[in-house]
C-alpha cells in the first residue's frame, strides 16, 4: 500500500528530474536510493525477527 501512495509524487517529480539531469544519472540515483533504503529496512527488521538468545 505504501508503494501506491508514493507512485504519483514519484512520477510527477521524475519528468523534470530526468529532463534536468538526464536519464542515466536519475536511473543510477533511483537505484542507489532503492538499495540503501532496502538495506536499512532489512537491518531494522533483522533485529526484530532474529533476536539473539532466543527462548530455549
Amino acid at each position: 500500500m505504501m508503494a501506491t501512495y508514493g507512485n504519483l509524487p514519484g512520477l510527477l517529480l521524475a519528468g523534470p528530474l530526468i529532463a534536468n539531469f538526464g536519464y542515466s544519472a536519475m536511473a543510477t540515483t533511483y537505484c542507489a536510493f532503492g538499495i540503501v533504503f532496502t538495506t536499512l529496512s532489512a537491518l531494522c527488521w533483522r533485529a526484530h525477527l532474529w533476536q539473539s538468545g532466543g527462548s530455549e
